[in-house]
């Protein structure tokens, strides 16, 4: 159960704040997840607008072994889906305990993931330079990362910290230019791929800031 709501939650994540053809693939994945798990890749690919090579690195990014491998995850998605969507008509306090209990399971099961991969070494340090920053650049892209970028940057403001949140692409790009040792950027990405947010932490990286990245791993970001 744990993996079939991961795929879906990560296609909807990617449908978010994605590359623009990750956008494109995950809007036609979700719109239609039986043609998505039968169709051809050739036939997914067309209906996407990319090429058929775009289409498999994109089921690799998700954690799936290929094409195939996502679509099995798929069709398990839709086999656990089935007992959400009754012929039976329902009254309005069956389907709502039935949203809430599809929201409550993708927030536990995202909680459950971060802490059985969190390394709190990591996080020990990542704690200790943003304490020793000379500035702290915080990016995010999107609702849910701008949102997060924004509650930090008032969050480390009220500990006394030096910190500015971007949530425009060009002034993230334009913050970094002006980054060096003693700046710290954490950047805010829920696929890893906002592509505004990869360039500033390179660029940053560049001028010998100290990058952090609250993302998905594997992605670009977190590279």
């Amino acid at each position: 159960m744990k993996d079939v709501v991961d795929i879906v939650m990560r296609l909807k994540l990617r449908a978010e704040d994605g590359t623009k053809s990750d956008r494109r693939l995950a809007g036609i994945i979700i719109g239609d997840l039986d043609f998505a798990s039968k169709g051809a890749i050739a036939d997914i690919a067309a209906r996407a607008g990319v090429s058929e090579p775009t289409v498999t690195r994109f089921c690799r990014s998700l954690g799936c072994e290929g094409v195939r491998d996502f679509k099995f995850r798929l069709a398990q998605a839709l086999a656990v889906g089935g007992q959400y969507l009754s012929a039976e008509p329902l009254d309005r306090d069956a389907r709502e305990r039935r949203i809430a209990g599809a929201i409550g399971g993708g927030a536990i099961a995202a909680v459950e993931r971060v802490r059985d991969t969190v390394d709190m070494a990591t996080v020990i340090e990542v704690g200790e330079r943003l304490a020793t920053a000379r500035q702290v650049l915080v990016f995010g892209s999107g609702g849910t990362s701008s949102m997060l970028a924004v509650e930090m940057q008032n969050r480390l403001f009220r500990l006394g910290l030096p910190v500015v949140a971007h949530v425009d692409g060009q002034l993230q790009r334009m913050s970094a230019a002006v980054a060096g040792p003693g700046t710290v950027t954490l950047g805010f990405s829920t696929s890893g791929y906002a592509q505004s947010i990869v360039d500033a932490t390179m660029v940053a990286r560049q001028y010998g800031a100290h990058a952090v990245a609250v993302t998905q791993p594997g992605s670009a970001l977190a590279a």
